[in-house]
């Protein structure tokens, strides 16, 4: 096999260990091919994401119980939109900019004002 998933984000937690995450982008190609990348990594995987179109996520979806996979993906696959993934994205470096110091400008503002 010369599968490649498009993406795995790793993470170590306390008290729980390790969670692994796949990512799936399928903007083109077969549902057969990707399901099968998804079925070799999801005994090692806690969650599976699938990105898409909201067409090929209702096909995803349809082809998964119309093979009787369910048990093999259960609860571990989340879908989503190319659209919401960009809100995702958008939302994330919102918060991520304000997570920044300030102390530093604040305190710099404060002082410009009263000179």
């Amino acid at each position: 096999f010369n599968k490649k998933i498009d993406a795995v984000w790793k993470t170590n937690l306390p008290l729980v260990g390790e969670i692994r995450i796949a990512a799936e982008v399928q903007a083109s190609g077969g549902i057969p091919d990707l399901l099968s990348r998804l079925k070799i990594v999801a005994p090692h995987c806690h969650y599976m994401i699938i990105v898409s179109d909201e067409t090929q996520i209702i096909e995803i979806r349809d082809f998964i119980a119309a093979q009787g996979d369910e048990k093999v993906f259960g609860d571990k696959v989340i879908y989503l939109t190319f659209e919401e993934l960009t809100e995702i994205r958008t939302q994330a470096t919102n918060i991520s900019s304000k997570l920044r110091p300030s102390f530093g400008a604040e305190h710099e503002e404060n002082a410009s004002g009263r000179e």
